[in-house]
């Protein structure tokens, strides 16, 4: 709805309002016009008409939750229907094709999954486990408003420096549902996905008052719980060896000394 439709809306929540001898304030009118003002008139002046002929809701003035669940859907429903769009797109689509889906959720729900490839790959057997897996994620992502999520669901594919590397153009991604609605969750999306990752150095992560002395020496020549020495002192200290399987170098920490430590 545009501003110039806010005066009918208006009078349309008014009459409704007097069905149940209500009276209508410029607040209810103010949230009720916030909140529905994204959907056409038809769209909603068709829900109010749906919660007045509802058997067991109906008896009550409706209430924004009211019209939000019978526009929209409650949280359970959308994710029942999202799984129903992700499950054709598997069947039609495939794993090897990059996808776009028209709601944020169910890419952050698929990147959750494992990847659009490993979801495409599930047995059979393993489908109503993944559906509720699925299903409670989206439900999770839904109930948050705004969250971060991939701007694609990457299929089974060459990277894409491949591709420019050899001067080709990325492949074009399946559209599933609405596209003007699947450019805009692409266009708010995030490249590298919902997961912002980044690696830095131990030395820049710890607060220079904890980082007294660091060193590194190579894996074979200390063992956990060797002592050494101060090289301005001959008293002799035992420090902490951190070990790691990542690299061929430990760390060795000691917080009561600036001097360099050397093995004895």
């Amino acid at each position: 709805m545009n501003n110039n439709e806010r005066s009918e809306f208006a009078r349309l929540l008014t009459a409704v309002n007097t069905l149940y001898r209500v009276d209508t304030s410029d607040f209810q009118l103010d949230v009720f016009w916030t909140a529905l003002s994204a959907y056409d008139f038809g769209q909603v002046k068709r829900a109010f008409n749906t919660h007045v002929a509802d058997p067991d809701n109906g008896r009550f003035a409706p209430k924004l939750a009211d019209m939000t669940r019978i526009l929209h859907g409650t949280h359970g429903d959308r994710a029942a229907m999202a799984w129903g769009k992700v499950l054709d797109a598997m069947r039609l689509v495939g794993a090897y094709q990059d996808v776009a889906f028209d709601d944020p959720a169910i890419h952050a729900a698929i990147e959750d999954a494992g990847g659009w490839p490993k979801l495409c790959r599930s047995k059979v057997d393993e489908l109503g486990y993944v559906q509720t897996a699925f299903c409670k994620s989206h439900r999770a992502y839904t109930g948050r408003g705004t969250f971060p999520y991939p701007s694609l669901c990457h299929g089974d594919r060459s990277p894409d420096w491949e591709y420019e590397k050899k001067g080709l153009p990325l492949p074009t991604p399946v559209l599933i549902g609405d596209p003007a609605r699947v450019a805009q969750v692409m266009a708010g999306g995030a490249a590298g996905g919902k997961t912002a990752i980044s690696f830095q150095s131990v030395q820049a992560l710890l607060p220079v008052a904890r980082r007294r002395f660091f060193t590194t020496t190579t894996v074979g020549a200390m063992a956990r719980g060797a002592r050494c020495r101060p090289a301005s002192s001959g008293s002799r200290r035992r420090v902490r060896v951190a070990r790691s399987s990542a690299c061929s170098t430990r760390l060795v920490f000691s917080a009561r000394t600036t001097s360099p430590l050397i093995w004895a």
